[in-house]
C-alpha cells in the first residue's frame, strides 16, 4: 500500500522534476544544434545569411512537450494504475 503525500510534497518534487528535465532537454538540444551546424553553414553558402534567415522562421520545432503531462503521459499514473 502506497503512502499519501501532501500537495506540498507532491508539488515539490515534480518542480524539482520539471528542472532537471529541462536541464537535460537544454543539454540535448545544444548538442543536436551543433551536430547540424555544418549543414546550416553549407546553406548560408548556397543560399546567403538574409535568405536563410528569412525563411527559418516557416519551420517550427513541433518535437519538444509543452508540459510534463505531455512528456510523461505515456507513463502516467492512470497507466501504472491499469496495470496493477
Amino acid at each position: 500500500m502506497s503512502a499519501v503525500h501532501p500537495i506540498e510534497v507532491l508539488e515539490k518534487r515534480l518542480r524539482d522534476l520539471l528542472e532537471r528535465y529541462e536541464s537535460e532537454l537544454s543539454d540535448a538540444a545544444v548538442h543536436v544544434t551543433e551536430k547540424f551546424s555544418r549543414e546550416i553553414g553549407r546553406l548560408i553558402d548556397q543560399f546567403g545569411p538574409e535568405e536563410l534567415e528569412i525563411n527559418l522562421r516557416y519551420y517550427p520545432l513541433t518535437i519538444f512537450p509543452r508540459n510534463l503531462h505531455e512528456a510523461f503521459g505515456p507513463v502516467s499514473a492512470l497507466r501504472w494504475q491499469d496495470e496493477e
